[in-house]
């Protein structure tokens, strides 16, 4: 015997301001790998140079800029049609003498004054996370899009490398375009 199942009504639209955790003073929590545990008291510290670059003392550098930003125009499951979307691109350069593993790299981003992690953004624009390993000497990027409400707001860009390197905390603005 067929049951009558509920038919919900929408009162609001979707709210994609955010995602599951906030951040306490513009910053996320750590993320808990794999592997061997690290204490976060002796994870390398990010020598922050300015607002969008960062270095370790083993010789890894790390380089966040704003490249674009735009509206969602796709349609269907995931996307937020008609929402502001912004895009970074993360640089990391491998100036230790050992392989680099980037395959845990994890990047968020708080905008505005919000405190919420924005969500992130795949196939309405080429974004890609970090894979694989950077030799002695290379460096590697890769694209980042976040959902955002204001999409020329300033925000906190957030690269948490791996167990060995504290999480390094850039603010940057939006490039017009």
């Amino acid at each position: 015997m067929p049951s009558d199942e509920p038919t919900p009504e929408v009162e609001k639209p979707a709210d994609y301001s955010g995602i599951a955790f906030e951040a306490g003073d513009g910053k996320l929590p750590v993320v808990k790998r794999s592997g061997e545990a690290v204490r976060a008291a002796d994870r390398m510290s990010a020598n922050m140079k300015d607002a969008t670059q960062a270095s370790y003392r083993d010789g890894v550098n790390v380089t966040v800029a704003a490249i674009g930003n735009g509206i969602v125009k796709s349609e269907g499951p995931g996307y937020f049609t008609g929402a502001k979307y912004r895009v970074y691109e993360v640089r990391i350069s491998n100036g230790s003498g050992e392989e680099l593993d980037i395959s845990s790299v994890i990047i968020n981003l708080v905008p505005g004054k919000g405190q919420q992690a924005a969500l992130p953004l795949y196939g309405e624009v080429e974004a890609y996370d970090f894979s694989g390993t950077i030799e002695a000497g290379k460096q590697a990027s890769a694209h980042y899009a976040f959902i955002v409400q204001d999409a020329g707001a300033v925000a906190k860009v957030q690269v948490d490398l791996d167990n060995q390197h504290a999480p390094g905390l850039f603010t940057l603005k939006a490039e017009k375009k």
